[in-house]
């Protein structure tokens, strides 16, 4: 019964929402995460990657640097925080660099095979813009929805797992300036595969549907294909790795 309701989530995910969309996009991500535990309720994250637009207009890309903290006071409970620096080539006139702090919960909903997470936050937006040293600030909110779901072995954290995933996130300007911008986000769906070697490793590859707006060059609508890369590293050793190998947030 179970996995009739996964193979519905993933058919929910290609459903095209009618809206009339100005241009089409492929664009192609990839991160690294390092995850560090300590003090058996944290964990510090820092995380880097790249964005590319690979067809459907002018050469655009960004690097992005996002340290993290996370703190789990109870199973069901988790507090994040996060200041993320992103440089971005907007065309090839403008270019913009980004400073985002955020802080945000994430709600679980664990079972034996699978996991259901709300994540919520609110970030504030401090754009600069290169070649005119002008600021625009904004603040942010974005909500996701993301289930998880071992394909191979009872759990998700048990080594050598195949494991699927999906989810879906909304974005909405709250308060501040209007930002100019290629691929300003309106809502994303993802649908993906990762694999679970040990404790340590995992990799995922995730498919993006988005739509976006490109409110920099006439404000019309985007609907971009990502192919996504992730790579999740979280050293352990000794005491540490027995203590988190049965815990959920891993």
């Amino acid at each position: 019964m179970r996995r009739p309701v996964f193979c519905v989530l993933i058919f929910l995910i290609f459903i095209d929402k009618g809206v009339a969309q100005s241009g089409t996009t492929t664009q192609f991500w990839w991160d690294a995460n390092v995850y560090r535990p300590f003090a058996v309720s944290y964990r510090k994250i820092l995380s880097v990657g790249t964005r590319h637009l690979i067809s459907g207009g002018d050469p655009w890309n960004k690097l992005v640097v996002k340290p993290s903290l996370e703190w789990y006071p109870i199973p069901a409970l988790d507090i994040m925080t996060a200041l993320t620096y992103l440089g971005t080539r907007q065309n090839e006139h403008v270019s913009t660099i980004e400073w985002r702090p955020d802080i945000g919960f994430r709600i679980n909903f664990f079972q034996q095979r699978w996991t259901l997470r709300t994540n919520t936050r609110l970030e504030y937006r401090h754009i600069h813009y290169v070649e005119t040293d002008e600021n625009v600030n904004t603040l942010r909110f974005r909500a996701r929805v993301e289930l998880i779901y071992p394909l191979t072995n009872p759990s998700q954290r048990d080594p050598k797992t195949l494991y699927g995933l999906t989810d879906f996130e909304i974005f909405v300007d709250v308060a501040g300036e209007a930002v100019e911008e290629r691929f300003a986000n309106t809502d994303r769906f993802r649908i993906g595969l990762g694999w679970r070697q040990d404790l340590e490793w995992r990799i995922e590859l995730i498919y993006t549907r988005q739509n976006s707006k490109n409110t920099l060059e006439g404000n019309f609508e985007n609907s971009d294909n990502i192919l996504r890369i992730r790579i999740k590293f979280q050293p352990l050793r000794g005491k540490t790795k027995k203590e988190i190998k049965d815990q959920p947030h891993h």
